[in-house]
């Protein structure tokens, strides 16, 4: 996704994504209903769990094209939940999203280390979910609007 001239990196970016199924893993609903808010114009299929546990059972019962997975959650936290993804191999084409209020320099590697796809920090930025979700979606389910 390259910018286009004038166009700025805080810039949100218009696309919609209908036909995406994204898992949002977090143990705080007001994180969620944030996230919600955030993808709301994407029109991307969200669905939430609230553990690492609910988290299994969904990636279990259906394919995703992309997680969110929340670090710091009670029970499994997020590294142990994506070990057990791993394990089970639930996810071997989707990429998997940390999502964290660690945004120190170098976590980024310590978490693509541990296995993540990427790393995105808290409070989200709207502009970087964006290009986020542009450059990890599969091309055919994202739709770019001029």
């Amino acid at each position: 996704q390259r910018l286009q001239q004038g166009e700025s990196i805080t810039q949100r970016i218009k696309y919609s994504a209908p036909e995406a199924r994204i898992l949002v893993v977090d143990d705080n609903r007001m994180n969620l209903k944030v996230f919600a808010g955030l993808m709301k114009g994407s029109k991307a299929q969200l669905i939430e769990a609230i553990s690492g546990m609910e988290c299994l059972d969904k990636l279990r019962q259906q394919k995703f094209d992309m997680v969110f997975l929340d670090h710091m959650m009670p029970g499994m936290d997020g590294v142990e939940t994506l070990q057990m993804i791993n394990k089970e191999k639930l996810c071997d084409e989707t990429p998997i999203v940390m999502l964290t209020a660690n945004a120190i320099v170098g976590e980024r590697e310590k978490y693509l280390a541990l296995g993540f796809d990427d790393f995105l920090s808290k409070p989200i930025l709207p502009y970087v979910l964006d290009r986020m979700v542009v450059q990890n979606l599969p091309g055919s389910k994202v739709h770019l609007e001029e």
